[in-house]
């Protein structure tokens, strides 16, 4: 009996060994258009979003000695000493806040960070204050 994949006395495969080829190249006879969306080569396509301005490292700066008054406003009710750590951090905050949001204002930048740290640098120095005149009972 033989087996399905040999011919019957040659004890060899039927189909004989092909080296590989490369397949040949045909001139391509039409372009497949382009996908949905992306448009046709030379359309400009969609421009770009313009990139949002970023508010000036003084804004900033201030906003972030606002936070940290505040946060040794707070620290202060544990340890009272820290609440005189807050008072320069608040001042010097305000100073750059509203140095920061005047250069945010010329160069055309929205100025919220600048007033974010104002507001945050105030809020500590209002409550200091407070803070003293009940201590002093005024």
């Amino acid at each position: 009996m033989t087996q399905p994949h040999q011919v019957a006395n040659s004890g060899q495969w039927p189909y004989p060994a092909q080296q590989w080829q490369q397949p040949q190249q045909h001139p391509q006879q039409w372009q497949q258009p382009p996908a949905p969306g992306y448009g046709y080569p030379g359309y400009p396509g969609h421009p770009f979003a313009p990139q949002a301005q970023k508010p000036s490292g003084l804004s900033v700066a201030g906003m972030i000695l606002g936070l940290v008054a505040i946060a040794f406003l707070l620290l202060s009710l544990v340890i009272p000493p820290m609440g005189f750590v807050s008072l320069p951090a608040a001042v010097v905050g305000i100073a750059l806040s509203s140095v920061g949001g005047a250069q945010d204002n010329r160069s055309g930048v929205g100025n919220g960070m600048a007033t974010a740290g104002v507001i945050c640098s105030f809020l500590p120095l209002l409550l200091f204050v407070i803070g003293l005149a009940f201590w002093f009972r005024w």
